[in-house]
């Protein structure tokens, strides 16, 4: 696999007690917010096509990100 920025790792754990332990620690950190979430299983099921359990949490730090945004807005791309 080539570098492409992405951590990938293994849980010991089911789909669904991953997704919502690392949802917890997120919302549980003062310096995080999550901003969207995105569960593309649900949405392959509303067009009658299947995935596997496939979500996806953007959080982010807009007390950090705001800053950056406002010294150079495409650097919106790069943060969620």
């Amino acid at each position: 696999m080539s570098n492409t920025g992405i951590i990938t790792k293994t849980s010991n754990q089911n789909f669904q007690d991953t997704y919502t332990k690392l949802k917890g620690i997120i919302h549980n950190n003062p310096n995080l917010k999550i901003l969207l979430e995105l569960d593309h299983q649900a949405n392959a099921a509303s067009v009658d096509l299947t995935l596997p359990p496939t979500k996806i949490i953007f959080f982010g730090n807009p007390k950090l990100g705001t800053p950056l945004m406002q010294s150079g807005t495409l650097t919106g791309l790069d943060l969620p």
